[in-house]
């Protein structure tokens, strides 16, 4: 065999990378996979599998594993990498041979992609109306991140283009299909966009909502506000959120958006736009704890705590008894809830608080059933 001839052999030139790794048995099986694999064709894992577990005689240790699961993923990497080179070679042939018969038009276009980095694309064909279609629903499949692709039974998915606003909707319904033994989930989801929906949608950035459980459908853009040097827009969209297991509501209403933050509101674009400022703004959690704790002493300040509190959360005898002797409560008779608040805030400590919180619900409890008995 020739120099050249090994040279342009992509099976001898693997043999040097991965023969020694997985053996000859397993690289002549890889071989063959390559060889019945069709161009831009899928290598299977099952059937890998299925073809290395039947290979008798071959290689058990693999980097070092000794699994079935290791020797799969070798075949398939070395059958990958056999099809990439046959397919690199049947390419430089071809150019040879076209530029054996026109060797100017050949080398003119070599050039240009070469430098390009990437072929010319072809001119799309169809209207104006057909194109936007087409785009509209590429986009929208690719952006689509809401339930119904893990369903054990498939599922199916209906897309239609609309004109008008007022058709555009969205539905998701589930349903059981029994098989032999059990019952297996099958989700059919249908969809009616807008035939703008990329300058719409895509250009104004919504579509990355789908990635929070709101799939947004249609959006009208309606003004600007301006707050603390943050940008907030407003849409007239309509949208579905994620419902219970793979049912989805669909509502029609407004949308805030700054960034990264969103707020929704089906009433007014004014309630849309406070959401987002309130959960825009800094909230000091210092001022909300003393108000939280000065209402709970106002009403049940004479409630009576004890360490039995303490244990329904299960805190540590030791700790509670310590905390309790270092504010100077007796831990055997308890204190009122003013007096641990008071404590509270002498040595704050998270247990407490969250005993103060509980002793103020068993209070408020007892004092509504007072009110209707």
């Amino acid at each position: 065999m020739s120099k050249h001839t090994k040279r342009n052999n992509p099976a001898k030139n693997a043999w040097l990378t991965h023969q020694p790794i997985i053996g000859t048995k397993l690289y002549k099986l890889a071989v063959e996979i390559a060889r019945n694999t069709p161009k831009h064709g899928m290598i299977y894992y099952s059937h890998v599998q299925e073809q290395v577990r039947n290979c008798k005689g071959r290689k058990r240790s693999i980097n070092g594993n000794k699994d079935l699961h290791s020797a799969t993923q070798c075949v398939i990497t070395c059958a990958h990498a056999i099809v990439e080179r046959r397919q690199t070679r049947h390419s430089y042939r071809i150019f040879h041979l076209q530029r054996w018969y026109n060797p100017k038009l050949v080398d003119r276009q070599h050039e240009v992609n070469y430098y390009r980095r990437y072929d010319i694309a072809p001119w799309e064909k169809g209207t104006l109306r057909e194109k936007q279609e087409r785009r509209a629903k590429a986009l929208f499949h690719s952006n689509f991140y809401l339930r119904g692709n893990r369903a054990s039974a498939g599922r199916t998915f209906h897309l239609a283009i609309t004109d008008n606003p007022d058709d555009v909707t969205f539905n998701s319904r589930s349903e059981k299909r029994w098989g032999r033994r059990y019952a297996k989930t099958h989700v059919e989801q249908s969809a009616v966009i807008p035939r703008q929906w990329y300058s719409r949608v895509i250009k104004n950035e919504l579509h990355t909502l789908s990635t929070y459980g709101t799939l947004v459908l249609d959006a009208e853009y309606l003004y600007d506000y301006d707050r603390d040097d943050k940008r907030i827009r407003l849409y007239r969209a309509t949208y579905a959120t994620q419902g219970v297991g793979y049912n989805a509501t669909l509502h029609r209403g407004f949308i805030a958006r700054s960034d990264g933050d969103f707020a929704t509101s089906e009433k007014s674009a004014n309630y849309a736009l406070r959401g987002l400022i309130r959960r825009l703004t800094p909230k000091d959690e210092g001022a909300y704890l003393d108000r939280e704790l000065a209402r709970y002493t106002e009403r049940y300040g004479g409630y009576h705590v004890y360490r039995s509190h303490a244990y329904r959360f299960k805190y540590c005898g030791n700790g509670v008894t310590r905390w309790c002797n270092d504010v100077g409560i007796n831990p055997y008779d308890g204190a009122t809830l003013a007096r641990v608040n008071d404590a509270y805030y002498a040595i704050p400590c998270e247990e407490a608080l969250r005993v103060i919180r509980y002793a103020a619900r068993l209070a408020m409890r007892e004092a509504k059933a007072l009110a209707t008995a």
